[in-house]
């Protein structure tokens, strides 16, 4: 897909008449004109569209966060996925197995992890202390 292709903006024309104006379709406006977020904008029409992204601070997408759950739209953008953190874990294998799952779910699938809390509990049973 190229770049070109991609909705970017939109024209807004006011009812009755009115005048017409340019906005991007993620910018907040007092209109109450529904906005897309950025992320969500760029997880569902960009798809496999950047080589690399990158999340700092990865330690705290670990819970069943909204931006953890974001950084499931990031790996799906991108080729790559670059997690930093200087904190890998809380200290607990539960911890691991969010940020694992949200990375690489296909390969946790394969060593028999499903999502969710069977899953987790699976995960902690063969990593962690239960």
């Amino acid at each position: 897909m190229d770049s070109d292709d991609l909705k970017r903006s939109e024209i807004i024309t006011r009812a009755k008449g009115g005048s017409s104006s340019f906005s991007p379709p993620w910018q907040a406006d007092r209109t109450k004109i529904q906005r897309m977020a950025p992320l969500e904008y760029i997880g569902r029409y960009m798809k496999r569209f950047f080589d690399y992204a990158f999340a700092d601070e990865l330690h705290q997408l670990a819970n069943d966060t909204a931006q953890g759950n974001n950084l499931s739209v990031l790996r799906r953008c991108a080729r790559k996925l670059i997690g930093n953190t200087g904190t890998m874990m809380g200290g607990y294998a539960s911890d691991l197995f969010h940020i694992l799952y949200r990375m690489e779910p296909w390969k946790m699938v394969e060593a028999g992890f499903e999502a969710g809390s069977q899953g987790q509990s699976d995960f902690q049973a063969a990593y962690g202390v239960l």
